[in-house]
């Protein structure tokens, strides 16, 4: 992994070139080698998690989407937190499957 700053030339790309991912991350380019698919087999348990954390995902939108929970929400936050990400935590803590 590399990070650039500002005088790099790679300074604000984002995407793939070949095998190298370009992201940008607290105000820095990161550049690393681009992921690689697995051949074992997804287990159960993967599965599972899965579907956790589409459940949360959902739920972080649909409380991003109501004024008065997202309101309700952005007061518990913490320093560079948004409230789509304090509902995903949240409900991941939550417990076991929903």
């Amino acid at each position: 992994m590399i990070l650039t700053d500002e005088s790099s030339m790679f300074h604000g790309f984002h995407g793939r070139l070949g095998d190298l991912v370009f992201r940008r991350c607290n105000g820095r380019t990161v550049i690393a080698s681009a992921p690689r698919k697995s051949s074992k087999p997804v287990s159960e348990k993967q599965r599972a998690q899965k579907r956790r954390f589409s459940c949360a995902s959902a739920y972080a939108k649909s409380v991003m989407a109501d004024p008065e929970k997202a309101a309700a929400c952005a007061a518990r936050l913490k320093l560079g937190q948004t409230v789509y990400h304090l509902v995903m935590s949240e409900f991941l803590k939550s417990g076991p499957d929903m």
